[in-house]
Formats: C-alpha cells, sequence, structure tokens
C-alpha cells in the first residue's frame, strides 16, 4: 500500500497510509515516500497540539528517496533531498486562514496542523495543462499541502498523520469525495489560470480636425458612449486552489493568488473571438461608439478598407489591451493586500446537488478554467458564488477616450473611417483612428505626442465648432493621465483638479493621499467638457468682443496654479504662473529661448528652474496668440483657414497637465464635467494599514 513516512535516523516516528480507495494516496502515489525529520520534531511529537508554539513552526523535512505521483499524462516527482514541511496556524492566523475560505472555524480548535510536501510536474510530449489539475504547466514547481484542525485531544504526531492522510490532488471530482470531513487541501504551482470579467465602459469621443477647416461637417458624433465588455482572461503566474470539506456534501472551493505586483505582464484579456468584440463585429461595435446610424453601415465601410480583416484585427488588439490595464487596476484596488491569500474567487460546493451541467463547470475549473463559473449571469445547480475580486471589475465604470483626429476633415463618418488608421496609447490606453494626414506612429504611440497632436487639434476645431451653429455635434475636450507608478506629485495635482471640478471622486482621492503611502500604485485621471457651437463661441467672445492674448495666458494660468498648488517640486512653475500681467508682457515679446530665460532669472528662478519654463512659457504664448487670432477672425466673419495654417505650423507644444480643460471650462462659465478617478490601491482604510504595515 502506498504510504508517506517520517523518520528519524533509525526509527519511523509516524506512517501514513489511506484505508480510502479514492484518496490520493491509493489513486496517484506509486511508490513509499520516506521523509528524514529534524530531531527537533522527534522531541516535540508526543506533546498535545494545544502545547505547542506557532512560531516553532514550519518544521522541514527532505526526502530520502524519489517518490511519483501519477496523474493521467504527467507524473508529479518528488526527488531525492525534495522538501516536506509540518505548519502551525493558531489564534489570528488560523482565523484569517478560515476567512479567506468564507468560514469560521472551532473556537475549540488546537490549531491548525497542515503537511506539505514540494515537486515538479513533468508531463508526457502529448499532456495538456488540464490532464494533471489546475491549470500547472510542465517543469512547474508545485506544493501540495493538506490540513487537520487538531481537537484538544490531539498529540503532534498524530495531527500531522491526519494532515498527511489527507494530501488531496484535486484532479477530478472523485477526489474531492475523497477529502474527510473538516479536512483541508491546497495546491500551489505556477500555471495557466482562465476566467471571465466583465467590464463597463464610459467612451469619451473626441472627434477633432487635423488641419485647418472653416467649419463642421454636417454628420455628428456622439460624444460619450457607454459599453458592458466581457472578456475571456488569462492569468499566468502563481495560483492557490484551496477546498475544504465542511461536512459531508458541502465544500468551499478557493483561488487565491500569490502575488498582485505582475499583472501588468501575468494578465491578458481577449474580448472575443478573432475580430469580435463579443458577438459583434469588432469595426461595427467601434462604430456604434460613434455614430449608431453608422454601425449599421459596417459592412459597407469594411468594402472600402484596404485590410478590413487586419482593421478590425486592430480594434480588438487595442480594446484588449485597455481591457488588460483595466482588470489590472480593478483587482488591484479589490484583493486585500495586508493578507497573503488574495483570494480571487470563493465558491460553495453542494457535491451531491450537482447536475450534469454544474458537474462539468466544476471539473473544468479543477483543470484551471472558470470561464463557466464566472460569467456573467452563471448559475449552476449546486455551486453557488460566495464572493469575488471580479465584482469590481463590473461595477467600476471605467473611463476610454477615443480620439477621432481628423473625422471633421472627411465628408462623412464612412470616409474617415475607411481612410483611417487606429492605434492606442500602451500608458493610457486612449484609442487613436486617425487620417492619413497625420503620422501617429502606428504601435509606437505614446501618451506625451498623443496630447501634443490633440492639442493642436482642439486648437483647430473649436473656432470651427463656434461658426457653425446649425452643427450640433459637441466638441469633447478629453484628457486621460494613467500613470503606472503614482508619485505624491502626481498624486496631489489629481486632487487638485478633482477638488477643483468638484468631482464626487475628489473625496476618495483625498482620502487616499492624506493617509500618505509609500506608493499610490496606478492611478488614473480621466476628464471630459463637452462643448455645443455656442459654448465653444464663449471661447473666443465674450461680453465685450473677442478676447485678446492675455485674457488666454491669465485662464491658463489659473488652470496650472490650481493643478499645481502645494507642489514643491513645481514650485517654480507655481511661481511662473503667478507672474504679473507686466511679466507676461515681458514674455510674450521675448522671442528667444535666452531672453525668456533672463525674464526667468528676475522671477527667482535658478538656472534649471529657467530653462525648464522656457518651455512652459512658448506653450503659453503659442495657445494664447492662436486663440485670440481665431477670436478676431471669428469678431470679424474672417475665414479661419489662414489662423489654422500658424496653429499648425508652430503646435510643437506640451501638454502633460489638463490646463487646456480646465481653462475652456473656466471661460465657458463652467459647464458640466466628467472627472473620474481610478486607483490600484484597496479603498483608503486598507491602504491606511498598509501604510503603516510599511513604516513597522
Amino acid at each position: 500500500m502506498p504510504t508517506i513516512s517520517l523518520t528519524d535516523n533509525t526509527d519511523a516516528i509516524l506512517t501514513a497510509s489511506s484505508a480510502d480507495d479514492n484518496a490520493t494516496l491509493n489513486r496517484y502515489l506509486k511508490s513509499i515516500v520516506n521523509f528524514k525529520a529534524p530531531p527537533s520534531f522527534a522531541s516535540i511529537s508526543a506533546l498535545l497540539v494545544k502545547d505547542q508554539h506557532e512560531l516553532d513552526f514550519p518544521i522541514t523535512f527532505a526526502a530520502t528517496g524519489e517518490g511519483t505521483f501519477a496523474v493521467a499524462k504527467t507524473t508529479l516527482d518528488i526527488q531525492a533531498g525534495a522538501t516536506a514541511a509540518a505548519g502551525l496556524l493558531q489564534g489570528d492566523d488560523e482565523a484569517g486562514f478560515f476567512t479567506a475560505l468564507n468560514m469560521t472555524g472551532d473556537p475549540a480548535s488546537s490549531g491548525l496542523v497542515s503537511f506539505a510536501v514540494a515537486g515538479t510536474l513533468t508531463a508526457e510530449d502529448s499532456a495538456t495543462a488540464g490532464d494533471f489539475t489546475f491549470g500547472i504547466t510542465k517543469g512547474a514547481t508545485f506544493t501540495l499541502t493538506s490540513y487537520y484542525a487538531a481537537a484538544a485531544g490531539d498529540k503532534l504526531v498524530d495531527a500531522v498523520k491526519a494532515a498527511v492522510t489527507a494530501l488531496t490532488i484535486p484532479h477530478d471530482i472523485a477526489d474531492l469525495k475523497s477529502l474527510p470531513s473538516g479536512a483541508i487541501c491546497s495546491l500551489d504551482a505556477n500555471g495557466s489560470l482562465q476566467f471571465s470579467a466583465s467590464f463597463t465602459y464610459s467612451f469619451l469621443n473626441d472627434p477633432l480636425a487635423s488641419v485647418p477647416l472653416g467649419s463642421l461637417p454636417s454628420f455628428s458624433v456622439n460624444a460619450t458612449a457607454s459599453a458592458t465588455i466581457e472578456g475571456a482572461v488569462t492569468h499566468s503566474s502563481d495560483h492557490t486552489l484551496t477546498i475544504a470539506r465542511l461536512s459531508g456534501r458541502l465544500f468551499h472551493l478557493s483561488v487565491s493568488l500569490t502575488r498582485t505586483d505582475d499583472f501588468e505582464t501575468s494578465l491578458t484579456v481577449s474580448a472575443g473571438a478573432t475580430a469580435q468584440i463579443g458577438s459583434r463585429d469588432a469595426l461595427a461595435f467601434l462604430l456604434d461608439k460613434i455614430n449608431p446610424n453608422s454601425a449599421a453601415e459596417a459592412d459597407a465601410i469594411a468594402s472600402q478598407l484596404p485590410d478590413a480583416m487586419q482593421f478590425r484585427a486592430d480594434i480588438k488588439s487595442a480594446i484588449d489591451t485597455t481591457l488588460s490595464a483595466s482588470l489590472a487596476a480593478s483587482l488591484n484596488a479589490s484583493l486585500d493586500r495586508s493578507t497573503a491569500s488574495n483570494p480571487l474567487f470563493v465558491y460553495e460546493i453542494d457535491i451531491d446537488g450537482l447536475d450534469d451541467q454544474s458537474a462539468q463547470a466544476l471539473q473544468a475549473a479543477l483543470t484551471g478554467n472558470f470561464t463557466a463559473l464566472t460569467a456573467t449571469g452563471a448559475a449552476f445547480a449546486g455551486i453557488r458564488q460566495l464572493d469575488s475580486a471580479l465584482t469590481a471589475t463590473a461595477t467600476r465604470t471605467h473611463t476610454m477616450a477615443l480620439h477621432l483626429l481628423g473625422i471633421f476633415n472627411a465628408a462623412s463618418i464612412n470616409e474617415f473611417v475607411s481612410t483611417s488608421t487606429i492605434d492606442f496609447t500602451a500608458d493610457t490606453h486612449e484609442l487613436v483612428l486617425s487620417d492619413e494626414n497625420i503620422n501617429v506612429s502606428v504601435n509606437n504611440l505614446d501618451a506625451e505626442k498623443l496630447r501634443r497632436i490633440v492639442l493642436k487639434s482642439m486648437t483647430l476645431t473649436l473656432p470651427a465648432s463656434a461658426s457653425t451653429p446649425d452643427v450640433d455635434t459637441p466638441i469633447t475636450l478629453a484628457f486621460i493621465d494613467r500613470e503606472g507608478s503614482t508619485g505624491a506629485a502626481k498624486m496631489g495635482q489629481f486632487v487638485n483638479v478633482l477638488n477643483y471640478l468638484g468631482s464626487p471622486a475628489a473625496a476618495g482621492a483625498q482620502t487616499l493621499l492624506s493617509q500618505n503611502p509609500h506608493s499610490f500604485g496606478i492611478c488614473a485621471l480621466s476628464l471630459g467638457l463637452s462643448l455645443i457651437p455656442a459654448q465653444c463661441r464663449a471661447l473666443f467672445i465674450g461680453p465685450q468682443g473677442p478676447y485678446e492674448w492675455p485674457t488666454y495666458v491669465a485662464a491658463l494660468s489659473a488652470a496650472q496654479r490650481v493643478i499645481l498648488a502645494g507642489d514643491p517640486a513645481n514650485a517654480s512653475r507655481f511661481r511662473l504662473f503667478s507672474a504679473g500681467q507686466q511679466t507676461w508682457n515681458d514674455l510674450h515679446e521675448a522671442g528667444s529661448a535666452p531672453n525668456i530665460t533672463s525674464i526667468l532669472h528676475n522671477l527667482g528662478l535658478n538656472d534649471a528652474e529657467a530653462t525648464a519654463g522656457v518651455a512652459d512659457v512658448i506653450t503659453a504664448v503659442w495657445w494664447a496668440d492662436a486663440m485670440a487670432a481665431y477670436a478676431t477672425a471669428l469678431a470679424k466673419g474672417k475665414p479661419l483657414a489662414t489662423v489654422g495654417k500658424d496653429v499648425v505650423k508652430d503646435s510643437n507644444n506640451g501638454y502633460n497637465e489638463p490646463w487646456m480643460v480646465l481653462a475652456a471650462w473656466s471661460l465657458t462659465g463652467k459647464p458640466p464635467i466628467t472627472a473620474e478617478f481610478v486607483t490600484s490601491l484597496p479603498k483608503p482604510a486598507v491602504a491606511a494599514t498598509l501604510a503603516s504595515h510599511a513604516e513597522q
């Protein structure tokens, strides 16, 4: 009979086997496995578990020979020198373990005794990830652990033996049925975990011109749109599957993530089959966000594309990348990283209540495929979800910016789409459709370059809207900043903007900032200001007539003071944007960089600060002059094309903070505006806990 033995130098301390033919030891263990115990174990093995101290564990054993668990086309190899370990959880640690399983431990328990064995998975060439269990890949190391809740009168040696006997490889449902009541098994290994996740998105459509134009075309573009997308997720990393038998028929099954700092590389999301988003053609899905009437003509538009299949695939790739980033942020925010377990989802299984469909779903889950169990609206006989970190992905609305660069220079939406390229920013995950007049460096577009293009395009488009009162297409000024590792300065800027705009997200962001954690994780600020033609005209023509450049410098400066307030790292820039009108008159006339630097020195900026400040001055003067020139042309009814050519020629300027959105919001009377904030950190209370732990 297959057994596992623990020995000292001469004698066996314990020998464990099972009389249950379905037990893992009998079904899969192909040999006797011996482990040598350290002297410390022999001396305490006869003592009661209640008299043990958790700090004395784990106790490590070394395999004196090789052993093998054979499952389907795979084997778990325990090589000579491999390790096993006896562990003990007591008090708060034991309670925390059960909490992660949505269970309550026995108050009379002397402690949770565990036995863990480590090994390596080998597989035949024809084996698949599911041939063993839980998506473990060939060559991966694994840790198989069983737990036994010790009673008051249990000796350590007996508790360890009970844990060894309960070792279970959860390969199929029969293995679950072999688990003794009250026993718990877990498997920790690197593998491929699959599940479904639902995402809710608000699209900020940013229809813009790419070359000068005098008026907007007659077709309309949605200012905003929304979508719920379900994606198939693959997480390739380290996972722990834990299964506890509560009674004869009830089980709790938990999946936990060993780490949460690798989501950027370990998560991939697919929104549908090739060239589809869900059940819809990817092109039709995107067109529906621009204008539903255009979505109805998706096939006609596709017929005009040089490579419609590739275009659809590019749309899907861009959206899949965005979904992956959103899932990473949502999971980070919902998982309590102050615990070691990081439970992803927990299910209760009534093993006798399963029907054929639910048995298939559970069997798939044991291979690492939870797609059916986690699908939206999933309901299976005998299976009940108790907890899920995926709830955050469905309930949190993410913002996706869709920049339509050059759409107003086309005769129709159809023409624009059929001649455009699609790309996305890898850092902020903004979708970009651009016409042939714009070089967006396909597959190499970063947020900084995109913002420069958008700044130019916004400045071209706003006056065209202002001169076209009969076209009701809103112009959306969109700004997104997503920081992969958010520093205190950037977090402070986000909070300043949210407070200034009165965003409902401001309170949470402010609380998070006040907790002062060492890292703010992944954070994103998204702004969307939609302006109708009358509001666009208010950007240029005031009660006293057309605005001149000082009005725009003042609006830009006020916006920058809001953004940079309280940031010591940007104190010199704050000083620049607090300068009086005479200083800006001098900067406006300065011309060359050396002349600008000299004026900035007079503001008290040192050489480095003055050199850096030149870019701010050039951007401010360029934008103020461009807007003032448009204002004059609009007031006099002159063509806008000439002014637009100057904008295109002189627009290589920065747009790293959302000053233009804030300035436009102020100049137009502070109309409704969308301001969202997303963080990958848990709720502020958890963030505070993390900060205090980090300081200890």
